[in-house]
C-alpha cells in the first residue's frame, strides 16, 4: 500500500487475535514484601531471590542470595509458594471398587 493509507482489515485483525488472547490470558497476582521468588533467566526457573519493594504494578526490586538486587517485571518472577503448592504430594485414594449388578452376581453364581 502507498505510503499514508492503513489496511482497513489490521484492525479488525488486530481486535480479533487480543480478544482471543484474552480468553485464556490471566492476570498475576502482586508479590508482597519479602516474598521467596525465583527469576526466570535463560530458559529456566533457577535463581533464587526474595522481593525488596514493588517499583510499579508489575515491575519489582528483587535481592538474590548473593545480596544483588535486580528490576524484574512480574512475569519473570515465580512465587514459591504457588510452586510448593503444585509439589505437595496427593493423598492416594482406594481403587473404586466395581459396580456389579445383583443379576450379573446370581447368573455367575447358577454358572
Amino acid at each position: 500500500m502507498p505510503n499514508g493509507q492503513h489496511n482497513p482489515n489490521a484492525k479488525l485483525k488486530e481486535r480479533k487475535t487480543k480478544r482471543y488472547y484474552d480468553q485464556s490470558a490471566k492476570p498475576l497476582k502482586s508479590l508482597p514484601t519479602n516474598a521467596p521468588v525465583r527469576l526466570y533467566s535463560n530458559g529456566s526457573w533457577k535463581q533464587k531471590a526474595k522481593v525488596v519493594e514493588e517499583v510499579s504494578s508489575h515491575s519489582y526490586n528483587v535481592q538474590t542470595n548473593g545480596g544483588v538486587i535486580y528490576r524484574r517485571n512480574r512475569k519473570y518472577l515465580l512465587h514459591l509458594a504457588d510452586t510448593q503448592a503444585m509439589n505437595m504430594t496427593s493423598v492416594s485414594t482406594p481403587a473404586p471398587t466395581p459396580n456389579v449388578n445383583q443379576q450379573d452376581q446370581t447368573a455367575a453364581n447358577d454358572a
